[in-house]
């Protein structure tokens, strides 16, 4: 089994160690685990860990995941629609390779972004919403815009755009 995350504290005072392992989103192990001095203890919760204790009576063995947490976002230009405008879709492709440049994000194939879960690829991501109102060719070239998450569930900005702009104009 392939576990997506775990977390892994010591209590300070019996040495003992407390982890868990998420295997899925939806698991969920029961009652907070506690070391057996009882100064200690780890909240299975599903989507997060929390530590019970003050913070001098515990020492984070680790909390990052086993397989590390990506999010990836997939574009897919239409060359057609870009040659009527005057461009190539690979010409649509460097212009994004560019702007995730300036991330540290770097294509893992064409169209295809993918880097660590952390604030500078959620800002990435985040900044990808502006290209419709920055650009005069985004909305006319582009097919397919989904991110996806670390658990991997898609979102289709594509059609997010289109939906909060519908009903903005109501």
């Amino acid at each position: 089994m392939e576990y997506l995350k775990i977390c892994r504290i010591a209590c300070k005072h019996c040495g003992e160690i407390l982890e868990r392992f998420y295997s899925d989103p939806s698991d969920y192990a029961g009652p907070i685990m506690w070391c057996s001095c009882g100064k200690v203890g780890l909240n299975p919760a599903p989507y997060f860990w929390k530590a019970y204790g003050d913070i001098e009576d515990y020492l984070i063995l680790h909390e990052f995941a086993e397989k590390e947490d990506m999010r990836r976002m997939i574009l897919r230009f239409d060359d057609e629609k870009a040659r009527a405008l005057g461009y190539t879709a690979q010409a649509c492709y460097d212009v994004m390779d560019r702007f995730f440049a300036r991330y540290g994000i770097k294509p893992t194939s064409q169209g295809v972004y993918e880097a660590p879960d952390n604030q500078n690829t959620f800002d990435a991501f985040g900044r990808t919403i502006r290209l419709p109102d920055d650009t005069t060719w985004f909305l006319k070239v582009v097919s397919l815009w989904i991110e996806y998450n670390d658990y991997d569930m898609p979102e289709d900005y594509l059609a997010s755009y289109y939906e909060f702009n519908n009903k903005k104009r109501c």
